[in-house]
C-alpha cells in the first residue's frame, strides 16, 4: 500500500510540473520499529521507487530525492 501511495504522489508531482521530489523516510535498520514509521514512509520503499539518499543528518533519518525530469 505504501508503494502505491508513493507512486501516486510521484505521478501527481510530475503532472503538476515538479522537477525534484524530496522526502524524509525512516530507516528502521537504525531505529526501533514503531507504528509512527508509516507517517513519513520507510527507506526501502523510496529506494525501490528510484529515490536516492542525498544526506543523513540524524540517525535513522535519511533525506532522499528523486529527479522527475
Amino acid at each position: 500500500m505504501m508503494r502505491r501511495l508513493l507512486d501516486a504522489a510521484v505521478a501527481h508531482a510530475r503532472s503538476s510540473g515538479a522537477t525534484i521530489l524530496e522526502a524524509y523516510p525512516k530507516d528502521l535498520e537504525e531505529l526501533s520499529p514503531s507504528t509512527d514509521a508509516a507517517y513519513t514512509g520507510l527507506l526501502p520503499v523510496f529506494l525501490e521507487a528510484g529515490f536516492r539518499e542525498v544526506a543523513r543528518h540524524a540517525k535513522g533519518r535519511p533525506i532522499v530525492r528523486l529527479a522527475l525530469s
